[in-house]
């Protein structure tokens, strides 16, 4: 119990400062001492807590409660400071993916961009970033990091430009991740031309996939004219096999019909009606779910002729 109550003293005085940060008897008790401190803003006080932690910011970003201290700290600290903190931050490129993939430093470092920074000290971070922005936007708590820079700095921000490029290379590998996906919806939304124009080029094996689809169906809720046109042009000759594969390609069609409406509809299903492969789309209840949908964007003998197949083979298909 003495012990105990003596530790504050001890252990700061003549112990590493680290083991008093750490030490799960004395952590909490501790940072509230250190935010007080923060919290007064004497500059003594600020320079001795900076001096004790710079060399291990990354490592109390894993905590909640050094983390507090870490952000009380980068609020209140001069700027010279500040350029040092970012400097420790980014000296370890693989303990800083380790704080960005752990869910309480994921939300530290989301807190930390959050600060105003000088453009240079913005340039360190996104440096880092460029390299490791793929494997971190496919990850739970890195994505969460790499969305809150977009948010911070919306596209077309300069500070965002590396990571872009970046993206833009590797764009597949996110788009057909459940994390990564939702990142590329972000600068799709955007429109950021390279990336648009990479995920159109691959609208066939992006649109059979679970995420890839969503990717796609994301790109055609823009209503963008030329997007809409690149759309049909990329699946002009597999429209029907889309609606057969699987119920990702199928809700891909559906939803490239009803946005495209009236323009290209008409053409779309026209293309269905003539492809030797509509009797496979009709024996599976997804191609055969969404032929009939299409029947009210059918028009003249395109419609006649869908309603008269949907008629003559649905049910003799579906008793097989």
């Amino acid at each position: 119990m003495d012990d105990d109550n003596n530790t504050s003293s001890g252990d700061t005085g003549t112990g590493r400062f680290e083991d008093f940060m750490f030490s799960k008897a004395m952590k909490e008790r501790g940072c509230q001492l250190l935010l007080q401190k923060l919290h007064e803003r004497k500059v003594e006080d600020i320079q001795m807590i900076f001096s004790e932690v710079k060399d291990c910011i990354c490592q109390l970003m894993f905590d909640q409660f050094g983390s507090d201290v870490i952000l009380k700290l980068f609020e209140v600290c001069n700027e010279e400071q500040k350029n040092q903190l970012v400097s420790a931050v980014t000296a370890d490129p693989l303990l800083l993916i380790s704080v960005c993939i752990d869910p309480q430093g994921s939300e530290t470092m989301q807190k930390f961009l959050g600060f105003p920074m000088e453009q240079k000290q913005i340039s360190r971070i996104m440096r880092f970033f460029k390299y490791f922005v793929v494997p971190l936007a496919n990850h739970p708590s890195g994505s969460q990091v790499i969305a809150e820079c977009f948010k911070i700095f919306p596209c077309p921000a300069e500070e965002t430009q590396p990571m872009l490029h970046t993206i833009a290379c590797d764009c597949l590998e996110l788009a057909v991740d459940e994390n990564g996906s939702s990142i590329l919806k972000i600068l799709l939304s955007s429109y950021e031309r390279d990336i648009v124009e990479r995920i159109l080029s691959n609208t066939i094996y992006l649109s059979t996939d679970e995420y890839g689809s969503s990717v796609i169906q994301h790109l055609i809720g823009l209503e963008k004219p030329y997007v809409l046109q690149r759309l049909v042009d990329e699946m002009q000759e597999f429209f029907t096999f889309l609606c057969y594969t699987n119920k990702y390609g199928t809700d891909v069609v559906k939803k490239l019909i009803v946005a495209s409406r009236a323009k290209y509809a008409p053409q779309i299903i026209s293309q269905m009606i003539n492809d030797p492969c509509l009797l496979a789309a009709l024996a599976d209840p997804h191609g055969y779910s969404l032929l009939k949908y299409a029947k009210k964007y059918a028009k003249g003998t395109d419609l006649k002729t869908l309603n008269d197949m949907i008629c003559q083979y649905s049910q003799p298909l579906k008793k097989k």
